[in-house]
């Protein structure tokens, strides 16, 4: 999980630790399929993309993204 370790949920309360879940959740999502779509080099690598976009989007309506990178802590490096 992107977040074990990286926040403390009950300091944040439940609304702001589901929301800081949800992106820490994009973000290594998001940079495993931006890594697995590079190895890819047929139309896997655009349904990937249009799949990411779809989340994006709905992400988008909900108010998890955008969201400023340099708000979330810093990426376990054993997670990647």
């Amino acid at each position: 999980m992107p977040h074990f370790g990286l926040m403390d949920a009950r300091a944040l309360g439940p609304e702001r630790a589901a929301l800081q879940r949800a992106r820490l959740h994009v973000r290594g999502g998001k940079r495993r399929l931006q890594a697995t779509t590079q190895e890819l080099l047929d139309d896997r690598a655009v349904d990937a993309a249009g799949i990411l976009e779809g989340v994006e989007s709905v992400l988008t309506e909900l108010g998890v993204l955008p969201f400023d990178e340099r708000e979330l802590p810093p990426e376990d490096p054993g997670t990647f």
